[in-house]
């Protein structure tokens, strides 16, 4: 495959997966049906606030593979970084021990909140995969 259908193919395969995030968007607690935000995988106020240069993060994506299969790195803005449609505005409020408070080593709360975040980030992922595979 040369580099301009590999380009084409890329774009196109991009496309499907943003449209099964679309398809597939729910919050994750059982029985809530209110609509999902954009939450975050990382504490926009304690993790990338600190690692973000002029408001910006680097990303890797994978929609413009150069000819060495490499991942290329991209600006975005930290209000867009690491986000997921996985939690409705009013379920995204219960990881407030872990966003406006410093780890605590032991706090089974934060810990407890820290892998469901987590585990929330990882089941919308494979589901919008599963729904572009299926389609």
């Amino acid at each position: 495959m040369n580099l301009s259908e590999r380009a084409k193919f890329q774009k196109f395969l991009h496309k499907k997966i943003k449209q099964s995030f679309i398809r597939t968007k729910h919050c994750f607690i059982l029985g809530c049906n209110n609509r999902t935000i954009k939450s975050h995988s990382l504490s926009r106020a304690r993790v990338l606030e600190r690692i973000s240069k002029n408001g910006e993060v680097m990303y890797m994506s994978t929609e413009n593979l150069d000819s060495k299969d490499s991942f290329n790195l991209f600006p975005t803005g930290k209000a867009k970084a690491t986000t997921f449609p996985g939690f409705c505005d009013e379920h995204d409020k219960i990881f407030e021990p872990i966003d406006a408070h410093p780890y605590e080593v032991g706090n089974l709360l934060q810990e407890f909140l820290f892998a469901m975040r987590a585990v929330a980030r990882e089941y919308t992922v494979r589901k919008a995969m599963q729904d572009s595979l299926e389609e």
